[in-house]
């Protein structure tokens, strides 16, 4: 989906943008490596070297599908967001969530239906009409923490960086033991829910950062704290998250009615 959108075409003077068009590398049109097998690249993981064949072949697949499939693949994306089920192998996952939706197309058929499509398909642009808007932001000046949290994230998404990645998020948190990014790696690497001590000492000194709310909320929801100071939290972020356009909060944040069942 990222490659494909990827080739969105802004004309600035004018109110409209085109997205599917065919990339282009230094003006002239992407010369694809060979693909890589469908159902090799549906349990693609980690980044790694050597990957152009995998992401030629994810803006091939994606492209193809929104012209060819598309019902299908919103089904698709649903059933992906929709999952839950984490214990399930990555192959596994791949080919139950693929042959649920895409009824018209087996996995074992997509990759010669792919190249067929390629050679000789139809490809549409879509023209979106657009309103073009100035959105407020500010500035402010990066301390010593904030230079480490940021420096930890970025050993953290690269591979065999996790020991550097570690030691920039304990020296960031040594710093400032509030610094709301150090705070949220070491959250997620360490996979141990945050204290409540901690989420309301970085929400009391970051209190209009969405992020120090949103681990109050995890704080507060592994505690079985308060539910009117969960909700009070909850709706701080939400509150935050809205003054933002270009944010997307996680899945339930901001909609704690899709979390549950519908009541009967």
């Amino acid at each position: 989906m990222a490659e494909y959108f990827e080739t969105v075409e802004l004309d600035p003077n004018a109110t409209n943008a085109d997205i599917g068009v065919a990339p282009l590398v230094g003006g002239q049109p992407m010369r694809m490596p060979h693909l890589i097998p469908v159902e090799k690249l549906l349990t693609w993981g980690r980044p790694s070297e050597g990957e152009q064949r995998e992401y030629s072949t994810a803006w091939a697949l994606f492209t193809f599908l929104i012209n060819e499939h598309r019902a299908e693949l919103v089904r698709y994306m649903q059933a992906v967001d929709a999952w839950t089920d984490d214990q399930a192998p990555p192959g596994a996952r791949a080919i139950r969530l693929w042959e649920a939706a895409f009824s018209s197309l087996p996995l074992s058929e997509v990759d010669d239906a792919l190249r067929e499509w390629l050679v000789s398909g139809r490809h549409r642009v879509l023209h979106i009409n657009i309103k073009l808007q100035p959105w407020p932001s500010t500035e402010s000046l990066l301390g010593e923490a904030d230079v480490l949290a940021l420096r930890g994230l970025l050993h953290a998404v690269m591979p065999g960086q996790d020991a550097a990645a570690r030691a920039d998020v304990d020296a960031a948190l040594a710093a400032e033991p509030t610094n709301v990014l150090a705070r949220l790696l070491a959250l997620l690497e360490a996979r141990e829910p945050i204290t409540l001590e901690q989420a309301h000492a970085a929400a009391a000194a970051h209190p209009h950062d969405w992020r120090a709310w949103l681990m109050t909320v995890l704080a507060l929801e592994s505690a079985h704290g308060d539910a009117a100071e969960l909700a009070a939290a909850r709706a701080r972020a939400c509150a935050l998250v809205a003054l933002n356009a270009a944010l997307a909060p996680p899945r339930g944040l901001c909609e704690p009615a899709l979390a549950s069942p519908p009541a009967p």
